[in-house]
C-alpha cells in the first residue's frame, strides 16, 4: 500500500497483482510445473485438453468430480508428490 497525503485528507492507493481471469490465472500453474520439469508432457496435455486446474478446483468445490478430472487430478498428484 502506498499512502499519500493531499490537503487534510489521507488517500490510499492500493497496488498489487489482482486475480484478473480465474481460468487463465489459476490454470497457468500447469505450464509452470511442466516448464520446470515437475510434470510429464502427457499430464500437461491432460491439464490443457481434458481438465484444467481451474476445472478441477470448481468440481471439487461442487463435490462432483468427473472421471476425466479425477484421473487428471490423481496423475498430477502422483507426479508432483514424487
Amino acid at each position: 500500500m502506498i499512502f499519500y497525503q493531499h490537503c487534510s485528507f489521507v488517500d490510499v492507493l492500493q497496488m498489487g497483482n489482482p486475480l484478473l481471469e480465474f481460468d487463465t490465472d489459476f490454470s497457468s500453474g500447469a505450464e509452470f510445473l511442466w516448464s520446470h520439469g515437475q510434470i510429464s508432457e502427457s499430464t500437461y496435455q491432460m491439464l490443457k485438453n481434458i481438465c484444467s486446474f481451474a476445472e478441477i478446483k470448481r468440481q471439487i468445490r461442487s463435490g462432483n468430480l468427473s472421471t476425466g478430472c479425477q484421473e487428471t487430478s490423481q496423475l498430477l498428484s502422483t507426479e508432483v508428490s514424487r
